[in-house]
């Protein structure tokens, strides 16, 4: 009788409700199940709520599935079911739903540079991904097989399997920013699916289900889509993890650096444009506004600094904000790259021994924004991608970087950064005694970096196409197709590009012997080295670079240019929030 009695009052309230006029729903806030048998459960107004979609009360229909808009009456972006203010409407019309995988757009080049492309695709989509998350989303590991040490004994030459570094931690890096080139470059190939499996699993991290105080990112940092935002840490490992966690076995690397950050936002970006999934910008948007919210400089260097909470640190790297300036350029934001360029035009010549390049950064202190100068060697990537993103066009200073970075590099002292490398073992010993010509990670390094010098070879045959091919004592043609015949050689050798072809292990390498005959793989200069193992961020560029230009006399795509806006634009965001998922997509749950 009191379940009729309370059904009867439910349809009348309901009645009442859509007899003045308004599109009336009654809801029920849970307390009180109809079904229940409980003698407590008898009808209690408090428990009843009636939501008229009235203008004057807001719906979804009426704001659209905007970000959190404090002055709307309810809300309709993903984050409202946490704060329990969701429009009566949100479920129907904005609740999360995943993007149906778009179809892939191959895009197949002229023979030769086909066959390239498709040992690239080869190798990348048999790299292994974590396994933890829903819907085949799941980060690459950043090295695959390894091609062999060489032949100076287990201590020194024997490679650890399955990855470098697990005979100390036992587990292997699946680093953010090897993915996201990976992602832009499986988005440039048209290869849509397989870039979405990165990006969805970048969304686990990047969107908590709760506030996490001192981490997050939010709506009072004017986050667009109204969640809150927890950044990337640099390396995960194959062990369960969520968003706003930064320690322990699922992470290899907590710090949250700016420019894997821009990365993964830069890789949000390409993929939206080439998919034309909106949501995707939204996510890029997210980021973006989140770097700005915590690590902007207003002093005269200007520019981004280089880790963010929860481990900020105050030092600011010329390579992070050409990162920041590539992303604002592909996102129409023209403050930061006004900001990110200032730092880096600041950095030329910025350390009195390298008058002629770009200094690696600031040195860091307890300031927010300190411009002491850091001592460091010269680093390739903050040459080569500052061509590639145009932050600094003055030939001058452009011809100058590449007068000094092609010199070739000494043993001792501060030569260039052009290296030699002989193969030594070669896969399987195929191919050993090759000479590969290739660019050093640093000036203080040894040995060709592949990651490197793929993206040299993008940004000398831009400079080559805007100013023409003589640089005094060099000549770029020559360099270029040496460079690219190396990448080329690689693929053919070892079905990959590997981080190095330099023999040795981490106890090789910590001898410090470049003369070596297998001296520890290829040495930053900077505390760490790589080594002979496949290597996905090599691999992503070495297919960027041929998609950007084949081979000799091919037009250039600049579409395929990371730092350069897409062709097609970056799709608008305003109304699509709907990959962003409200609680994490995994198989297995994280245990805390």
């Amino acid at each position: 009788m009191r379940k009729a009695l309370n059904l009867a009052i439910f349809a009348a309230l309901a009645a009442a409700a859509s007899g003045n006029g308004d599109d009336g729903i009654l809801v029920d806030d849970g307390s009180c199940e109809l079904s229940s048998n409980s003698t407590e459960c008898g009808i209690d107004l408090r428990q009843l709520r009636v939501s008229r979609q009235s203008r004057s009360q807001g719906s979804c229909a009426s704001y659209g599935c905007v970000g959190y808009q404090p002055g709307n009456s309810c809300q309709c972006n993903p984050s409202c079911a946490k704060h329990k203010s969701c429009c009566s409407d949100f479920s129907k019309r904005c609740a999360f739903k995943a993007p149906p995988l778009p179809a892939n757009k191959l895009h197949p080049r002229e023979k030769k540079t086909e066959k390239y492309l498709q040992i690239v695709d080869s190798s990348l989509a048999a790299r292994v991904r974590q396994s933890f998350m829903a819907n085949d989303a799941g980060l690459m590991k950043t090295f695959g097989d390894d091609f062999g040490g060489g032949s100076c004994g287990k201590e020194n030459c024997r490679l650890p399997d399955p990855c470098p570094f697990f005979a100390s931690n036992r587990h292997c890096r699946f680093d953010v920013y090897d993915n996201a080139v990976a992602a832009i470059y499986l988005s440039k190939r048209g290869k849509l699916q397989d870039a979405r499996h990165i990006l969805d699993a970048f969304l686990v991290l990047l969107y908590p289900e709760k506030k996490i105080p001192k981490v997050t990112f939010g709506p009072e940092e004017n986050i667009p889509s109204g969640c809150y935002v927890t950044l990337l840490g640099a390396s995960y490992t194959e062990a369960t993890v969520k968003a706003g966690i930064y320690w322990g076995e699922s992470v290899a690397d907590g710090g949250v650096d700016t420019g894997n950050n821009a990365w993964v936002a830069m890789a949000f970006a390409h993929y939206a444009a080439e998919s034309g999934q909106s949501c995707y910008a939204a996510v890029a948007h997210d980021i973006l506004e989140a770097i700005k919210a915590d690590s902007g400089c207003d002093d005269g260097l200007q520019g981004f600094m280089g880790r963010l909470r929860p481990y900020p640190q105050k030092y600011r790297s010329t390579e992070h904000n050409i990162d920041m300036y590539g992303l604002g350029k592909i996102m129409q934001d023209d403050a930061v790259q006004a900001r990110a360029g200032q730092f880096v035009r600041s950095m030329f010549g910025f350390d009195e021994q390298y008058p002629d390049a770009y200094a690696m950064g600031t040195k860091g202190n307890k300031s927010s924004c300190d411009t002491a100068k850091r001592p460091a060697p010269v680093a390739a990537d903050a040459q080569f991608w500052n061509l590639l993103a145009g932050v600094d066009t003055v030939q001058s200073r452009a011809e100058g970087m590449l007068k000094f970075a092609l010199k070739p590099a000494e043993q001792k002292g501060k030569g260039g950064m052009l290296a030699r490398d002989v193969d030594l073992i070669g896969n399987k010993g195929r191919g050993a005694g090759k000479v590969l010509e290739g660019m050093r990670f640093t000036s203080w390094g040894n040995g060709a970096q592949w990651e490197n010098t793929a993206s040299a070879v993008m940004a000398m045959s831009l400079y080559r196409e805007l100013h023409g091919d003589e640089v005094p004592g060099h000549n770029l043609t020559d360099r270029i197709a040496a460079m690219r015949n190396s990448i080329l050689w690689l693929l053919d050798e070892y079905s990959s590009v590997p981080a190095s072809v330099l023999g040795g292990n981490f106890n090789a390498w910590k001898k410090n012997n470049h003369s070596a005959a297998f001296p520890g793989g290829s040495d930053t200069g900077i505390d760490w080295t790589y080594l002979r193992y496949a290597h996905t961020a090599a691999t992503a560029w070495a297919g960027l670079m041929l998609l950007f230009q084949g081979d000799e006399g091919h037009a250039i795509d600049d579409n395929v240019n990371p730092f350069s806006p897409p062709k097609n634009g970056v799709p608008s965001h305003s109304h699509d929030f709907s990959c962003i998922p409200m609680k994490p997509v995994l198989k297995f749950p994280y245990k805390e």
